[in-house]
């Protein structure tokens, strides 16, 4: 039993059993036996891959002058009331149609969250903050570059802000400066993929063992800590905490509730570092889509 004061956002059946979901971002599965979901929980979505911030290590290979996906296609209209989806690029908030899109999928029952570098964050500051104090958006996430009083301030201003660090690009020395804030953060595992394969180098290495040294010991320092499953296996999460705990917090392997969507190149996938000769044409309905992730079509 989960035990919060935070409102419902959505309770809604999946296959076998049932899903509720919180305002603070919580979601509590419900039923017996193994879960048998019939459409994805949460879908990765890249709607851009136009990006000038030239991140040495993205692993989407975004570039100033890429293209925006289509965000009419078939599929969306799909989506069932309660399913989240988290909105990326390139820089989501560069694409023209983002705001009527959010609309319609808030219209929808659609729970959609996003994440944007930091410094496209305070370029469009008071734009992100309409799209959450309109409801557009749920949740923030932010890539972070550096520390300031304006990033603590405005994600100590909205509760479902979450600072994304990457092992390896960011180290020890980042822990340092974020932990006892308050804070919420999710630890993401390195991607050798696209330009993250080129980035990749002893640097990159010795800061992933450094952090793996201390991370056990940081943990409580954070208002929240939570790990993308390359992170979960990078910092053996399963070998470090009790199977209880363990069976309490994991949400499951990517695609086993979680699938990919990239609609520049219309393909989707297990997740965001699939080889591309391994992604599928996208369909016009999301079930059939995560029939094929599930059924293990594709990996």
């Amino acid at each position: 039993m989960v035990l919060t004061r935070h409102k419902i956002l959505h309770t809604y059946v999946n296959g076998n059993y049932f899903v509720r979901i919180y305002d603070d971002g919580t979601k509590v599965r419900m039923g017996d036996g193994d879960f048998e979901p019939l459409f994805p929980e949460s879908i990765d979505v890249k709607i851009t891959s136009r990006c000038d911030g030239g991140c040495p290590m993205c692993h989407e290979n975004s570039t100033p002058d890429g293209r925006h996906g289509d965000l009419s296609l078939p599929f969306f209209d799909t989506l069932a009331a309660g399913t989240e989806l988290a909105i990326g690029g390139g820089n989501p908030l560069e694409h023209p149609d983002l705001v009527p899109f959010l609309r319609r999928m808030k219209a929808q029952g659609v729970v959609c969250n996003i994440t944007v570098r930091q410094t496209h964050l305070f370029a469009n500051k008071d734009f992100v903050q309409s799209l959450i104090d309109d409801k557009l958006v749920w949740g923030v996430g932010i890539s972070f570059v550096e520390a300031s009083d304006e990033l603590l301030d405005f994600v100590r201003r909205n509760k479902n802000c979450v600072i994304h660090l990457i092992a390896g690009v960011h180290g020890v020395d980042v822990l340092e400066q974020l932990a006892d804030k308050d804070l919420k953060i999710l630890w993401l595992g390195y991607k050798r993929f696209g330009r993250g394969e080129k980035y990749y180098s002893a640097d990159v290495q010795r800061k992933i063992d450094e952090l793996k040294a201390v991370f056990y010991d940081n943990v409580d320092r954070f208002a929240v800590v939570s790990l993308d499953n390359a992170a979960t296996e990078l910092f053996a999460v399963k070998e470090n905490i009790s199977r209880a705990d363990f069976a309490r917090y994991y949400m499951g392997d990517e695609g086993t509730f979680t699938m990919y969507v990239d609609t520049v190149d219309r393909q989707f996938a297990v997740n965001s570092v699939t080889p591309v000769k391994q992604r599928q044409p996208l369909h016009d309905n999301i079930r059939t889509m995560f029939g094929a992730v599930r059924g293990g079509k594709i990996k």
